[in-house]
């Protein structure tokens, strides 16, 4: 994504450990009358080139999920990046922008008010975290397979001894 980085993003860090997967959801206003994937991917066809969808950046996961929407649906859809995630979610939900690829922490409490209708996480399968939200599998585009994650890096060429460590303390948390 960048040419350019004044770090090298594998050589100057040492990976400790994973932290969690992140499913992203994409939803869409509850009054839109579209229940899945399905059915927006029939919306953009009959309406070309009119949705489009609000992430919190460009780069993020977000993005990349609703590039990928674009491209297993087969249909342009413009990306809208605000500057985080509550900004994005502001547009949607005063109908500026039709789409919200969003985080969990994001998105849920207006699913569950709702203000918004969940299609599909940005995973094939569901998460047990989030039961309500079917994977894209049920919500009819498997193709679609995208999840963000977290996990700990420090410098590079740390000491074996000081990372093992590290890494037996944070899955010791994380247990």
């Amino acid at each position: 994504m960048y040419r350019r980085l004044p770090f090298h993003p594998i050589n100057d860090f040492t990976p400790i450990t994973r932290v969690s997967d992140l499913p992203l959801i994409i939803a869409v206003r509850a009054d839109t009358g579209i229940n899945n994937l399905v059915e927006l991917a029939a919306r953009m066809r009959a309406q070309p080139g009119r949705r489009n969808y609000a992430t919190p950046g460009i780069g993020t996961p977000s993005h990349l999920v609703g590039a990928k929407l674009a491209k297993v649906t087969g249909q342009d859809i413009t990306h809208v990046p605000f500057q985080g995630g509550a900004p994005s979610l502001q547009a949607v939900l005063a109908g500026d922008v039709q789409i919200l690829v969003g985080t969990p922490p994001v998105a849920l409490p207006q699913i569950r008010a709702g203000t918004l209708k969940a299609l599909s996480l940005s995973t094939r399968l569901p998460s047990p975290v989030i039961p309500d939200v079917p994977g894209s599998e049920a919500a009819g585009l498997p193709a679609l397979h995208i999840t963000g994650w977290w996990g700990v890096w420090t410098a590079a060429r740390l000491p074996n001894p000081i990372r093992d460590r590290m890494f037996s303390a944070l899955r010791a948390v994380l247990a």
